[in-house]
C-alpha cells in the first residue's frame, strides 16, 4: 500500500550508503555471535560439498594431462569415501564448513566449531575430535 501512497523522494547513493551501513553493523553482530560459539559443539545437516572446491574440481579437470610417464595408478577407494571440503546448516541456519567424507551428504552430525567469521563457521566432526585425542 506504500509505494502507492508514497514517491520514493530517497536518492540512489543515500540508499546505497544506508545499506551498506547497515551491512556492516551486521557483519559486527553476525561475528560477535559466532565467535560465542567456537569450542562448542552443534547439531548440523550436511548439504554436501563446498561450492570452492567444486569451483576447484572443474578447473583442475578442464587442465589437459599429456604424457603417460604423468598418469597416476588407479586406487581402488570409492569416490564417495573420500575426504572433501563439505558444508552445512546448524538449526539456526548458520553456514558450518569442515572435512569429512562426502557420504555424509544429507546426514544429521555434531560438529565441532573451531573458528567463526561473519558469514561462516569452521568445524571438525565430533566424532572425529573426540577419537583424535
Amino acid at each position: 500500500v506504500a509505494i502507492d501512497r508514497f514517491a520514493d523522494d530517497v536518492p540512489a547513493d543515500i540508499k546505497r550508503r544506508r545499506n551498506n551501513e547497515m551491512l556492516g553493523v551486521q557483519g559486527e553482530v553476525s561475528v560477535q555471535n559466532n565467535r560465542e560459539l567456537v569450542g562448542s559443539t552443534v547439531e548440523v545437516l550436511v548439504e554436501g560439498e563446498s561450492k570452492l572446491v567444486t569451483r576447484q574440481s572443474k578447473t583442475m579437470s578442464s587442465q589437459v594431462e599429456l604424457g603417460w610417464e604423468n598418469r597416476r595408478p588407479a586406487t581402488a577407494v570409492p569416490a564417495d569415501s573420500s575426504q572433501t571440503q563439505l558444508v552445512a546448516r546448524t538449526r539456526g541456519d548458520q553456514v558450518v564448513v569442515f572435512d569429512g567424507p562426502r557420504a555424509l551428504k544429507g546426514q544429521l552430525l555434531e560438529v565441532e566449531i573451531v573458528e567463526a567469521q561473519n558469514l561462516t563457521l569452521f568445524a571438525r566432526a565430533a566424532t572425529m575430535a573426540a577419537s583424535a585425542v
